[in-house]
């Protein structure tokens, strides 16, 4: 698959993954979303990383189908002993997190730089 038509950047910085949507994350693409996945699944298995901040700087929407995707990489991250953080979400996209009280699960915050904090300081209370 061509880099540019990836449906994710994923990036390493400071133990954490960051993987940022390329595109807007609808329903028909979720076959595509799976695959992705899991690369995102094997490095966390790996051990490689235990955090993940997903940010949504280039994007403004995702459908309710995307979720499962979220919860998975959440278990996960859950079960390494790790953190999740949101970033960058637009409107729409925290509005879909606050209905279904995604919200209330993961740290919800408006910069990346805020989001690795959040994850950041929870693996150093979690010690």
């Amino acid at each position: 698959m061509n880099t540019k038509d990836k449906m994710f950047q994923i990036e390493c910085q400071s133990g954490t993954l960051i993987v940022t949507p390329q595109s807007n994350l609808g329903e028909c693409d979720f076959e595509r979303i799976e695959t992705e996945a899991t690369a995102v699944l094997r490095m966390l298995d790996a051990g490689e990383v235990k955090n993940v901040v997903m940010d949504f700087c280039d994007t403004n929407y995702f459908g309710s189908t995307v979720l499962s995707y979220f919860v998975k990489i959440w278990k996960r991250v859950n079960e390494h002993g790790g953190h999740m953080a949101f970033c960058n979400l637009s409107p729409l996209e925290r509005e879909t997190l606050a209905i279904t009280h995604l919200d209330h699960l993961w740290s919800v915050r408006d910069f990346r730089e805020e989001a690795m904090a959040a994850v950041d300081w929870s693996q150093l209370s979690s010690t």
